[in-house]
């Protein structure tokens, strides 16, 4: 059987061998873009180190368990706008003034989820179908009265008397802003997680009054839950404000005791 040989033509060869280097130069290619990127030995900056590592909030805490329901961390900020009621000299209607400042406070707060998690929690776990899982929420309410206890604390325009002899709510209200400078001591009645009451430890005067009333602020929070008191002592722990004892809380922390932790 006769066999045919093929001579390849001129250059064919050079042109083979030109194919493969550009494959060869390819996969190259490809093997460097599928590695993984080197990892630089320069360390980042501390700013961004700290903007990294800075908590999200709220972050979980507890999954909750027989003794308390889930719990979070969070930071809840309280700021109020310093102002003061003037009162005109020729008309005598009072008006309000802004001081232009600006007070803040930032409260860490130790709370349940939120209240739906909290009444199933009482009503499976604890069987108390008939509980009040209110208190496990920040209301509009204490928003307000904080700013109004950081306000009267920390801010530099006094309100002025009213005109009359002061037996009208407008004196009440001159009172306990009065009260509030002047005192070392509050009660939060059914205070929930506290919030009016940790602002108004953790707001110290400026000045000479700073030093006057630090160390020696105390708050007594009353509530019929005790689950609530707990939430505010943890909170008093996290802001870093000592705390004492709790009374009236029934054995196993269950019931309508009553409690009243000072805070010092």
């Amino acid at each position: 059987m006769a066999t045919t040989e093929h001579t390849p033509p001129p250059g064919a060869s050079a042109a083979a061998a030109t194919t493969a280097r550009r494959l060869a130069i390819v996969l190259v290619l490809a093997l460097v873009l599928a590695a993984p990127p080197a990892v630089s030995s320069l360390s980042s900056p501390p700013s961004a180190m700290s903007a990294a590592a800075a908590p999200s909030y709220p972050r979980p805490i507890s999954a909750g368990g027989y003794a308390f329901p889930p719990m979070v961390e969070d930071r809840l900020p309280i700021v109020s706008a310093g102002n003061c009621i003037r009162a005109d000299g020729d008309t005598k209607q009072r008006h309000l003034e802004d001081d232009g400042e600006t007070y803040r406070t930032d409260v860490l707060l130790v709370r349940p989820t939120d209240m739906e998690t909290l009444w199933e929690w009482l009503a499976y776990t604890k069987s108390r179908t008939d509980a009040d899982p209110s208190w496990g929420r920040v209301w509009p309410t204490a928003l307000s009265l904080s700013r109004l206890v950081l306000r009267s604390v920390c801010g530099g325009c006094p309100p002025e008397p009213p005109a009359a002899d002061g037996g009208g709510s407008g004196g009440i209200f001159y009172r306990s802003v009065r009260s509030l400078r002047a005192s070392c001591h509050a009660v939060e009645l059914g205070c929930g997680l506290g919030v009016a009451g940790l602002t108004y430890a953790a707001s110290y005067m400026d000045g000479d009054q700073r030093q006057q009333y630090r160390g020696r602020r105390t708050v007594t929070f009353l509530d019929r839950e005790p689950h609530a008191l707990h939430c505010a002592m943890s909170s008093c722990a996290l802001n870093g404000v000592a705390t004492g004892g709790m009374d009236g809380a029934p054995a196993g922390g269950g019931g309508d005791g009553g409690g009243a932790p000072k805070i010092v």
